[in-house]
């Protein structure tokens, strides 16, 4: 009887310890359910971390999750909260009943839990490789691993902390990034003065009631970044307000629980710490994605307006998805020194409309595919949205058009945009293009019946379905810019932030698994990609100072060290700058290399194979370039980067991030994974 009540409590203990056979699969790594063994037994398991006084803020706590079930299989919301030491306050454990016999992958995080009881990431370990509990290790005890360093034998240290993506709260972007914001037109005001200090107070309520609950304000943070300086970072703001001169680039960046309205206000005080006046921003001002506020100025003292200050914001919210993102990995800025530069296909074959030639139609299946033919390591495309948020490739805004009609002369063409069509109604029209600088019609590549992978206007879903997993794809999403002389590239009626998700969720469902780069002339986007989510990374596309274009009225996109910084307080990949900028000092890469940053290179420059290998020569990250197919030294390269099996090994990893199921991660790793070699100062 005794025997029987214990082999009774040993089957139930198994079964409610979560655990698995020696032989577990990837599957069941991942909740699918498989028939438990008893061969497995339960032992307790304990995790320890030390973590630097300095990283972690009063009110938060740290998290452990990792692919068994029993830690929540990479989901935040199951995540375990781990317990501080008392006799060593840096130190943080936890012991959890599961099952030993197999290699368990974890990974540590600290989070901040709010007031409505969900958990926000402050920072977590980012590295591609998590942290492996090997089965062997089940009889000693690890010790005290230090937080971020994941793998510290590794070469380069393994060492990363990255922040968390939107989940329950959006985030508001207050940035003085033109030449001029404030205007004082007083006269007891009109002064140069060369440099303001500005401080930023944020009320719940209205303007009408303010009020300040204990519970909502601790959930409000305020951060800066202010460059070009060393302080690039995000970081609180200070008591006495951040110091400001006109030509600086300030971004006031507050994080905010959705639901709740904020009242914010800007006071202005001169260096001498005289206060100039203050402005007023209420909650309602701030409904739409983004804008451009005009707002007074006032004097509390003289109770007058004395200026105006013209405010650009831009408003980040969350994905629909946001809870499905797991912490398996994150690709923000995964691309390891080590590898080799790659060429990359502009629009697929290249340019073909104006004065350009190519061997197939831009920015159209049939061209991508015939670059992948050729060993092109990635390609870049060019997306935006129509009318009822459908993403399709093209790279001008609109195209020239014609009412239904035999014969066309010059005067019956009209320009059309693309957001304002919807995609059925789009796919009717006629499509008039120039063609080695000749007006052509390509109507007929428009019709229902030509094939997927001819039709000029590729529905990004269907591109990713066309090109296999082995070509890399550089997603160029477009937006119009606000130029130096005050116009814009052109009118935009759509919602950025469905604009974002649209085109992000469109990438998670059908192109994931591949080496995926977003890309933007738009800085604002590039920070909308890197908060919303981590399955992909994104870089700043850049024309300098030395291109033909008029430049743009964000600062953060003139030079090569502004759009570094804002990389680096973005934490984002990189910068895709314009070829032309590199050509009269090639020292300039060395700068986002301190950074360690991925710097690719585009521009009409690179149709030439000896710049190509100059390039090449520097180890910057990819070229992006027209003609592949006669620059692409076809001898030495017989199969494209990403066609290795250890790549598509790695980024099947991305559905796993973006909880797309549909796509299986493949068999674990059979050996601990060590992050990737990084350059080294001494190395530059």
């Amino acid at each position: 009887m005794m025997r029987r009540n214990l082999v009774a409590w040993l089957l139930l203990f198994i079964s409610t310890s979560g655990c698995s056979s020696q032989s577990r699969t990837s599957q069941e790594l991942y909740g699918n359910k498989t028939k438990r063994s008893i061969k497995c037994i339960p032992m307790i398991k304990y995790f320890e971390v030390e973590l630097e006084e300095h990283l972690i803020k009063s009110g938060e706590g740290l998290g452990i999750t990792g692919d068994h079930v029993k830690l929540g299989q990479w989901n935040v919301d199951r995540s375990l909260e781990m317990k501080r030491r008392r006799r060593n306050p840096q130190k943080w454990y936890i012991k959890i009943p599961m099952c030993s016999a197999v290699r368990i992958y974890h990974r540590f995080f600290i989070y901040y839990k709010d007031s409505r009881g969900s958990k926000r990431i402050r920072q977590w370990e980012g590295q591609q490789h998590a942290r492996v509990l090997e089965a062997y290790e089940r009889y000693r005890k690890q010790g005290s691993p230090k937080f971020g360093e994941a793998h510290p034998m590794a070469v380069g240290g393994g060492i990363q902390m990255e922040r968390g993506w939107l989940r329950g709260e959006y985030i508001v972007q207050m940035k003085f990034v033109w030449p001029q914001h404030i205007r004082f037109t007083s006269f007891s005001h009109f002064i140069r003065n060369l440099r303001y200090s500005i401080k930023l107070e944020t009320f719940v309520g209205s303007e009408a009631q303010r009020f300040n609950s204990a519970a909502y304000v601790s959930d409000i943070e305020i951060e800066v970044a202010r460059f070009p300086n060393k302080r690039t970072l995000l970081r609180p703001q200070s008591d006495g307000g951040e110091q400001y001169k006109p030509g600086q680039i300030l971004v006031f960046h507050i994080t905010i629980p959705m639901g709740i309205k904020c009242l914010h206000m800007l006071t202005i005080n001169s260096r001498e710490g005289e206060r100039l006046g203050e402005a007023t921003i209420a909650a309602s001002l701030l409904e739409a994605s983004e804008g451009i506020l005009e707002l007074p100025i006032y004097d509390p003292r003289a109770k007058q307006r004395v200026g105006w200050l013209t405010l650009p914001y831009v408003k980040i919210e969350p994905l629909p998805i946001a809870a499905d993102l797991t912490l398996r990995s994150s690709f923000h800025r995964y691309w390891p020194a080590n590898w080799p530069t790659l060429d990359m296909g502009h629009r697929g074959m290249g340019k073909s409309f104006f004065y350009h030639s190519a061997r197939a139609l831009e920015n159209t299946i049939k061209s991508f595919l015939k670059a992948e033919r050729l060993n092109s390591d990635m390609i870049e495309l060019d997306v935006q949205l129509t009318k009822d948020y459908v993403p399709i490739v093209f790279n001008d805004c609109g195209f020239y058009t014609a009412t239904q009609g035999s014969k066309v002369s010059a005067y019956d063409l009209y320009y059309e945009y693309i957001n304002d069509l919807t995609y059925g109604e789009l796919r009717q029209r006629r499509v008039f293009v120039y063609l080695n600088g000749a007006m052509v019609e390509l109507s007929h590549l428009n019709s229902l019946d030509v094939p997927e992978t001819e039709v000029i206007f590729p529905r990004l879903e269907d591109v990713f379905k066309h090109l296999p997993l082995s070509l890399g794809i550089m997603v160029e999403v477009k937006w119009p810019q606000l130029l130096s002389s005050g116009s814009l590239e052109y009118v935009q009626t759509l919602d950025k932030n469905r604009y974002i998700d649209v085109i992000l969720m469109t990438s998670m469902q059908h192109g994931c698994g591949r080496a995926l780069v977003f890309s933007s002339f738009d800085a604002d986007i590039c920070s909308m990609v890197r908060f919303k989510q981590h399955a992909f990374p994104v870089v700043l596309l850049t024309v300098g100072e030395r291109s033909p274009w008029e430049s743009y009225a964000d600062l953060r996109t003139h030079t090569l060290i502004s759009a570094t910084s804002f990389v680096h307080s973005s934490e984002i990949l990189g910068i895709s700058i314009y070829a032309g900028e590199l050509e009269h000092s090639v020292t300039d890469i060395d700068i986002s290399f301190q950074h360690q940053q991925a710097l690719f290179v585009w521009g009409d420059q690179l149709n030439n194979s000896a710049i190509l290998d100059n390039f090449r020569e520097l180890e910057v990250a990819g070229l992006i370039y027209d003609h592949i197919d006669d620059h692409l030294p076809q001898r030495l390269k017989r199969f494209p980067f990403f066609e290795a099996p250890e790549m598509q090994l790695i980024f099947r990893r991305q559905c796993i991030v973006a909880g797309n199921v549909s796509v299986g991660e493949g068999p674990p790793d059979t050996h601990s994974p060590f992050w990737p070699r990084v350059r080294s100062l001494d190395e530059l």
